[in-house]
C-alpha cells in the first residue's frame, strides 16, 4: 500500500468516526427529548404539500386538532353519549334508569385514575401542549357532564 493510499484510508476512517459520533449524539439527544413521544405533529412543510392528507375530517381525538372549527360537530356529542353508555354499563344500569349518583361515583374513580396518567399522556406528544391538567383530563375522559 502506498503512502497516498494509507493517508486516504486514515482520513476515511477519521471522517467515518466523526460522522458516526455525530449521528450517535444526535440520536441520544432525540431519544432524551422524545423518549416517550409517539404522537408527532406533521411538519408544516409536509402539511403545505397536501393539507387534507394531514387534517382530520370527521373527528378530533386528542389536543392537536381540538380547536379546529370544522370538527366542532354533533360527533363530539356522540363521543359523550358513548361515554355515558359506558358509565351506565359500569354501574349496571340503562341510560333510562341510571342514577346520576352512581355514575358520578364511577366517573370520580375514573378521573382519579386518569389524573395519575396526565403527565404520562403529555409525554406521548412530541410537542408541548398548552393545556391545563384539567383541560387535558377533560379531553382524556370525554367527560360526562350534567347540565348544571
Amino acid at each position: 500500500m502506498s503512502q497516498g493510499e494509507n493517508d486516504y484510508e486514515k482520513a476515511l476512517q477519521s471522517l467515518t468516526s466523526t460522522i458516526g459520533n455525530n449521528i450517535s449524539e444526535g440520536a441520544k439527544k432525540a431519544d432524551s427529548l422524545f423518549s416517550f413521544a409517539c404522537i408527532y405533529r406533521v411538519p408544516r412543510e409536509f402539511r403545505k404539500l397536501k393539507e387534507s392528507a394531514y387534517t382530520p375530517r370527521l373527528i378530533a381525538i386528542g389536543p392537536l386538532h381540538q380547536n379546529d372549527e370544522h370538527l366542532q360537530t354533533p360527533v363530539q356529542d356522540i363521543k359523550k353519549s358513548y361515554t355515558n353508555y359506558l358509565l351506565c354499563r359500569l354501574t349496571a344500569r340503562t341510560p333510562e334508569e341510571s342514577e346520576d349518583e352512581y355514575k358520578s361515583t364511577v366517573l370520580q374513580e375514573c378521573v382519579k385514575e386518569m389524573k395519575d396518567c396526565v403527565d404520562k399522556a403529555r409525554k406521548c406528544y412530541a410537542v408541548e401542549l398548552d393545556l391545563s391538567d384539567d383541560h387535558m383530563l377533560e379531553m382524556m375522559q370525554n367527560a360526562y357532564r350534567r347540565n348544571a
